[in-house]
């Protein structure tokens, strides 16, 4: 959720996965520096929530322990100057080949 020009914050919480193929079709979502944080972690229970800052910029890394189709359903919200609380969510697919 994009904010030009405002000073907000936004959170994206991870809603579920749907994995179609071989295996359990886990996922993680972490970056690597200065430390490697974990954000999303499938095989934990969805509810993880990530905050970000506006403008900020991170390079983020995706893994998968399966090939197939997975959908990753994402709630996103934040706090607009004018508008108040905004809220949505999002499917990503990915084809997830060995």
């Amino acid at each position: 959720m994009e904010f030009p020009g405002d000073p907000v914050n936004s959170e994206t919480t991870f809603s579920g996965l749907n994995h179609t193929g071989p295996g359990a079709g886990e996922f993680i979502f972490w970056f690597d520096s200065p430390v490697e944080t974990v954000h999303f972690d499938s095989t934990d229970r969805p509810g993880d929530t990530l905050t970000s800052l506006t403008g900020s910029h991170i390079h983020y890394n995706w893994g998968f322990s399966d090939p197939g189709t997975c959908e990753i359903t994402f709630g996103i919200s934040g706090e607009h100057v004018i508008d108040g609380m905004q809220v949505g969510s999002q499917t990503y697919t990915f084809q997830v080949v060995p």
